[in-house]
């Protein structure tokens, strides 16, 4: 699962080259984009590249699919089905969550940034983490491949994964287009704060219909 998991491992490393090397970084940034507004520039570009990396975190989305012909075992437990789909929530968001709160307390360390600033460089980055799991499990549940003969087909070969990294990539990347297209209007603080609340939202909706929807076509699928 490791192919599915490099998000886990490329975000220490991310954290501790802040640490290291994070001022000259500083320092460049400054001198190329003297006048306009580093301070919301930088705590953007922070955000969205820790949650590009965070992207790279889909466990959860081959999780259905590599139970394989041994799925019936897994539906006819004496477990509710939202138990199931729960844990599998649970793992790839703890194992995705950790390291970055590890690499969020590294990358505000290194920054000093004011208290609104900080707080969204570590907050923003979470419920991205919420949301990409409960996404993935949605594409998990809905491009099942349960017919396959070699165990890394539905890790390497699913269009679920693909879609939900490349998906995160993308939206890592919008969050910075859009920040240059319109956000600067509002500042960094104000932007990311909608943001935030609007993957809040998502989060929200895929969640509710993991538990509804979800877990009926986790019984029949």
């Amino acid at each position: 699962m490791l192919n599915c998991g490099l998000g886990t491992v490329f975000l220490p490393i991310l954290g501790i080259a802040a640490l290291v090397k994070g001022q000259t970084v500083l320092q460049t940034v400054s001198q190329i984009f003297a006048g306009e507004e580093i301070e919301g520039f930088i705590v953007v570009i922070v955000v969205a590249a820790v949650c590009l990396v965070t992207a790279m975190n889909d466990m959860v989305v081959p999780s259905v699919s590599l139970e394989g012909k041994n799925l019936w075992i897994l539906q006819s437990l004496p477990v509710k089905p939202w138990n199931i789909l729960r844990a599998k929530l649970g793992v790839q968001f703890v194992l995705t969550a950790i390291p970055v709160l590890f690499c969020e307390i590294c990358l505000a360390v290194c920054l000093h940034m004011d208290v609104v600033k900080t707080l969204f460089i570590l907050l923003l980055p979470v419920v991205f983490t919420a949301m990409m799991t409960v996404f993935g499990l949605f594409l998990g549940i809905n491009m099942p491949n349960l017919t396959w003969t070699n165990e890394l087909a539905p890790i390497k070969q699913s269009l679920g994964v693909v879609i939900s990294m490349f998906g995160g990539w993308a939206l890592a990347a919008g969050i910075v287009v859009l920040y240059f297209v319109e956000g600067k209007k509002i500042g960094a603080a104000g932007y990311l704060g909608l943001v935030t609340i609007v993957l809040g939202v998502i989060t929200a909706v895929l969640y509710v219909w993991l538990k509804r929807k979800g877990t009926e076509k986790f019984t029949v699928v």
